[in-house]
């Protein structure tokens, strides 16, 4: 009785283990193949000869209306240093290339037709894949530049892939250290400074009315506005400075401090003639973040007061703004 019974034990864990091990070589077959695909989209992007040309010479500016259509694949800029041409015939959803120094963050982004949201568990040859894609959000697009810019990715810790590594910026240290991200789309080919790391929350309602996902704005009011709360929201202050002229970048992905965080860093579009340096031995950390309601549920604290642009700006000067609207 006992060796039979030794017999189906063995059995069960024989059957154990070679489930798990099958599991382990499939998880590491699709890890594999999912270094090798944006390995090879990679060389893709550096192969071109760039000598195909384009009637569209300027970089357009951002769309007054607040509709985005979905931008359709052309022909590529000449001094665009990203093969898109050659990129866009493996996939033509594939607008825009994405690079910060001191990650592995080094990734086409792409924006779907009809559903943006695809890219979240498919991967650039369209097959489902749980490292997915970064995507570009619905209510944003790179061809009529909408002012916000808003790129999602998954945060891999199982692959380290994707956005796994954009967290590194909650360090006021690493920040200091690459203050400045790359992001080429197939019409424009631009640097932009970081203006701020915040945590939000995948739920509406625990913004107290944030929406970081908009993408236009009815006016130079409402975004200034919206500045505000970026600026408010951010773990540290960071010595650039940002106005109603500029445009928007927000990289976005799913942290667990709190049930359905996000962590966010925004960056500014580099202006004309701008030099890209940036003294980041100014930036300070920040005693009055804003955060989503239910952090303080969780850690304690009270909520600060959050004001409308108007109303600081009327009150004292606010050292992140150097527009028009004057103290």
């Amino acid at each position: 009785m006992k060796k039979k019974t030794w017999a189906v034990l063995c059995a069960i864990a024989l059957t154990g283990c070679l489930i798990s091990g099958g599991y382990i070589l499939h998880y590491r077959q699709n890890q594999k193949h999912a270094e090798e695909l944006y390995e090879e989209a990679k060389k893709t992007a550096e192969q071109s000869d760039k000598t195909e040309t384009t009637e569209k010479e300027t970089t357009p500016t951002p769309a007054e209306a607040t509709e985005t259509p979905v931008p359709t694949p052309t022909e590529v800029p000449v001094d665009i240093p990203i093969d898109f041409a050659s990129l866009q015939k493996e996939n033509e959803d594939i607008y825009a290339w994405i690079k910060i120094d001191g990650t592995n963050i080094d990734y086409p982004v792409v924006q779907g037709e009809k559903n943006s949201d695809f890219y979240l568990h498919h991967n650039l040859k369209g097959d489902t894949d749980k490292n997915g894609c970064l995507y570009i959000d619905a209510n944003c697009n790179v061809e009529t530049p909408t002012k916000n810019i808003v790129i999602h990715g998954h945060n891999m810790e199982s692959t380290r892939m994707m956005f796994f590594q954009l967290p590194k910026y909650k360090d006021i240290e690493f920040y200091k250290k690459h203050p400045i991200l790359i992001f080429d789309s197939i019409y424009d080919e631009s640097k932009w400074k970081i203006i701020s790391f915040m945590r939000v929350s995948g739920t509406y309602s625990h913004n107290d009315g944030f929406d970081y996902m908009q993408g236009e704005f009815n006016d130079n009011e409402e975004f200034l506005d919206f500045l505000h709360q970026v600026e408010m929201r951010s773990l540290y202050q960071c010595p650039v400075t940002v106005n109603e002229k500029d445009s928007l970048l927000m990289l976005s992905t799913c942290t667990y401090e709190i049930d359905n965080c996000r962590s966010v860093v925004v960056a500014r579009k580099l202006r004309k003639g701008e030099s890209e340096d940036v003294n980041t031995s100014k930036a300070y950390l920040k005693n009055d973040v804003l955060y989503p309601d239910d952090w303080y549920s969780k850690y304690g604290g009270k909520m600060p007061v959050a004001n409308s642009f108007t109303e600081d700006i009327s009150e004292h000067t606010l050292d992140w703004y150097d527009g028009k609207r004057k103290h």
